[in-house]
This record gives structure tokens, C-alpha cells and sequence, in this order.
């Protein structure tokens, strides 16, 4: 898995890539542990910033002769009070996200064939829709087959988890979330820092993916003792008898 996410990785990202793959190690090693606990106060910051950014850009998106200020903000209190009151919908969400990546990369790791990954060139023509054209364009034949189908049954699968076990997917995609940020930034920064570590890190693919399974676990283990209990957990315990009831 290394080896494949490697090939995605700037040749030359310089000190500012070390630095953001560093920050983004220590914020997935953050979310591996503690996610979880603060789930809530995390999904609305995000989906605060989320919807500023969305609301910022619709503007121009659209057409329209407005600042995006006005947007920004409106984006950013509706979204921000879905995150807040409907956390666990964006936890599903996220969940089906996640294992929608990891479906993905594992749909490149099979079906690649030898294929190279190259990112296409940008100009000032470029756009998030033709960029994202030329991105598909430029999969192999047999991962362009598949991968559609893996995402979404990914996806599907996130959502119903949620559905079914809520604490536990919520711990698990916590889990898994920062770990995988863990794993891509810290190889990236290692990549861009000290290169010669990587020959240490066991190759074979059965090897990685163990460590990483042993890692969302371990994360998962820690987050579940550490996560709030359920309000009907605490309504459960018996009230003292008042000393004046008869």
C-alpha cells in the first residue's frame, strides 16, 4: 500500500509539504484517539467551515454578480446546525467516505495492471470538472470497471453500519479516520523528510494492511472506553427513596 500511495506524493513538495504532512499526522493521530469523545464539537466546526466555503464559492458557481459573503455566512449556520444537531448523519457520512477511499484504493492496488499513476497537467483553462474528467479518463480499463460499484457498496455500507450500531461505527469511523490520516501523512512526511526509513517498513501488502488493522483497533478500544456513555444509560440508575415517601 505504500508503495501505491507513494506514487501519489509531489516529487518535490519542498519544506511546506513537510510541514503540512506533519501537522496532518499529529491532527490524525488526534482523531485516532480522542475522536470519538468530541465527535460532535468536531462535525460542526467542520461543517461550519464547510458550508463558509460552499457558501463562498456559490457565486461564482452560479453566476452570480454578489459577494460571496453573504453566502459564506448563511452557508456556514445552516450547515454548522446540521452538524451539530444531526451529528450522526455526517458520521455516517463520513464513515461511507472513508471505506469509500480505502474501496478505492484497493480497486487500484487490483486492477492497476502496471499502470503508473500520473496527475494531469493544469492550466488556466482548468477547471474542478474537467480536471476531475481527465483524472477518470486516465484510470485503467479494469479499475474504471469496478471501482464505481466498491465505492458505492463502501458508501452504502457506512450508512447502514451507522444505522445499525451507531456507538460502535461512530468509534470505529473515528478510528479509522485518523488512522488513515496517521498513516498517509506521517509515509508522506517521511517521504519528503528522511525517504531512506521507508526500507524499513515491511512490503509485503498483507503485512501493512495487518499493522493498520492492529492500529484502528487499538484506536477503536481506546475511544470506546473514552466516549460518553448514553444519556438512557445514566436515566437507568435507581433513585435514592426519598426519606418522606411513605
Amino acid at each position: 500500500m505504500i508503495q501505491e500511495w507513494l506514487q501519489f506524493l509531489p516529487q518535490n513538495a519542498g519544506n511546506g509539504g513537510l510541514t503540512l504532512a506533519i501537522v496532518g499526522s499529529l491532527i490524525g493521530a488526534g482523531i485516532w484517539l480522542l475522536g470519538a469523545r468530541y465527535s460532535r464539537m468536531i462535525l460542526t466546526l467542520a461543517t461550519v467551515l464547510l458550508g463558509a466555503v460552499i457558501g463562498m464559492h456559490l457565486p461564482e458557481w452560479l453566476g452570480w454578480n454578489v459577494s460571496g459573503a453573504g453566502p459564506a455566512v448563511g452557508g456556514a449556520l445552516i450547515l454548522g446546525i446540521t452538524g451539530y444537531a444531526i451529528s450522526a448523519m455526517w458520521v455516517g457520512i463520513g464513515f461511507g467516505m472513508i471505506l469509500a477511499s480505502w474501496a478505492a484504493l484497493a480497486c487500484w492496488i487490483a486492477l492497476r495492471n502496471g499502470t503508473e499513476w500520473t496527475w494531469p497537467a493544469i492550466d488556466a483553462n482548468t477547471t474542478i470538472v474537467s480536471y476531475s474528467t481527465a483524472l477518470w479518463q486516465g484510470m485503467p480499463p479494469g479499475v474504471v470497471r469496478i471501482m464505481p460499484f466498491a465505492c458505492g457498496a463502501a458508501m452504502v455500507s457506512g450508512l447502514a453500519m451507522m444505522i445499525m450500531w451507531p456507538k460502535f461505527s461512530t468509534v470505529l469511523c473515528w478510528s479509522l479516520t485518523g488512522a488513515t490520516m496517521l498513516a498517509a501523512m506521517g509515509v508522506a512526511a517521511v517521504n519528503f523528510g528522511q525517504p531512506q526509513w521507508l526500507a524499513k517498513v515491511p512490503s509485503p501488502i498483507w503485512a501493512q494492511a495487518s499493522i493498520l488493522g492492529a492500529v484502528v483497533s487499538l484506536g477503536a478500544l481506546v475511544q470506546w472506553k473514552l466516549s460518553p456513555r448514553p444519556a438512557g444509560a445514566k436515566a437507568g440508575k435507581k433513585k435514592p427513596k426519598d426519606d418522606h415517601d411513605d
